[in-house]
């Protein structure tokens, strides 16, 4: 644990985030989202109760709009932001307000596939693992330092379909688990849509059951996600 801690002032250099930037891009954004949709957090209790502790929101993923709302609940149950792991093809400056970029896996295929050279194809692999290497000790260092990470557990954002969780990644936060020494609390989030394109629509942001397991607790956390955030995607 010596040694994980050592490293927490490296992580605090290596990432952009600004809670000064983060605070100027929130405002307007959570004003605009306030004055168009009509929005409800549920169960909002369940956060209260982690107060400063550090903890993984696990987000249903359906609209870009999901990170915006995600810091609209923490910022007003907690006042706190959250650092969240997102794909590589958005924008880097994402990074000033707690984007931790990670090269997706169908991202990676596409640039092997376009790139004929072996050696090219070499170098993509060796940076995409860099990459993840990178985005793990992040999560790490910033959960030892008690942050909010959010990891949106599909993967990929998937509106009005049915809940989906992408395995692997799970399986990648409780390797991250077992490297902190400690069990981690997960907190799943269903967000629901009434219709996003609509004026004065609803949006409920449900907060679920903070659950712990152990490192080998992989199908335990997947079924109380399932659970939690249940294939009922309509109002």
């Amino acid at each position: 644990m010596d040694e994980l801690l050592s490293n927490v002032y490296d992580a605090r250099i290596k990432m952009k985030k600004n809670d000064y930037i983060t605070s100027i891009f929130y405002h307007p954004w959570a004003a605009c989202l306030d004055f168009y949709y009509t929005i409800n957090f549920r169960n909002t209790e369940r956060l209260k109760q982690l107060d400063d502790k550090g903890f993984v929101m696990l987000p249903k993923h359906q609209s870009a709009l999901d990170i915006i709302l995600e810091g609209m609940l923490l910022k007003r149950v907690l006042g706190r932001y959250g650092n969240y792991v997102m794909k590589d093809s958005l924008p880097k400056w994402l990074e000033y307000i707690g984007g931790i970029s990670i090269t997706q896996g169908k991202h990676l295929k596409r640039m092997l596939k376009k790139n004929k050279n072996r050696h090219s194809k070499r170098d993509i692999l060796q940076e995409a693992k860099e990459r993840r290497d990178y985005v793990d000790n992040t999560i790490l260092n910033l959960l030892l330092m008690d942050e909010i990470v959010v990891v949106h557990s599909e993967g990929t954002r998937s509106y009005k379909e049915p809940f989906s969780i992408n395995v692997p990644n799970i399986k990648k936060l409780l390797d991250i688990q077992k490297k902190l020494g400690k069990d981690l609390t997960f907190v799943p989030l269903n967000i629901k849509y009434e219709d996003k394109s609509k004026y004065r629509s609803s949006i409920e942001l449900i907060v679920g059951n903070p659950i712990n397991v152990p490192d080998n607790g992989l199908d335990k956390l997947v079924e109380h996600l399932m659970i939690e955030i249940p294939n009922n995607v309509t109002f």
